[in-house]
């Protein structure tokens, strides 16, 4: 399948999305970066395989823009993004997940599930600290249908 590579367009995008939420100005920041973020989740799901640190850097954005115009809509780009790629979220932004899914009090359940679902089907393998991701993956799923 093909890959992806950030465009000089999206590299300026990038940058007046990173003026606008250090300036706290959530509103312009979600405008620029849906139209990344967007268009990433249609390719992922066409099958496009996403680089793998431009998926990191996007899943950071989605939760910053979450947590700024707290709107659930950008955890289930989360979810939704890596149920469509199969890969596991990045261990250095679980904990994060974590922290947001309580604070906004996410109820994106069926994203969460459908993302697990499909991590699960691959559980066997999986190595031994994916494993364990995983199972923190899990503790959000725990929460989300409390």
């Amino acid at each position: 399948p093909p890959s992806e590579d950030l465009t000089g367009a999206q590299v300026m995008l990038t940058g007046i999305a990173d003026k606008a939420l250090a300036l706290g100005r959530y509103d312009e920041a979600e405008r620029v970066l849906g139209k990344l973020l967007d268009p990433m989740l249609e390719r992922a799901r066409s099958g496009v395989v996403i680089n793998p640190a431009r998926l990191e850097e996007c899943t950071r954005y989605a939760m910053r823009l979450a947590e700024g115009t707290r709107k659930h809509g950008w955890l289930d780009w989360v979810f939704d993004v890596h149920a469509a790629t199969g890969s596991l979220v990045a261990e250095s932004e679980i904990e994060r997940l974590h922290e947001l899914v309580r604070k906004l009090r996410y109820a994106g359940g069926a994203h969460v599930r459908k993302y697990l679902d499909r991590l699960r089907a691959r559980a066997s393998d999986l190595k031994p600290r994916e494993r364990f991701l995983l199972s923190r993956l899990e503790g959000i799923e725990r929460v989300v249908s409390a």
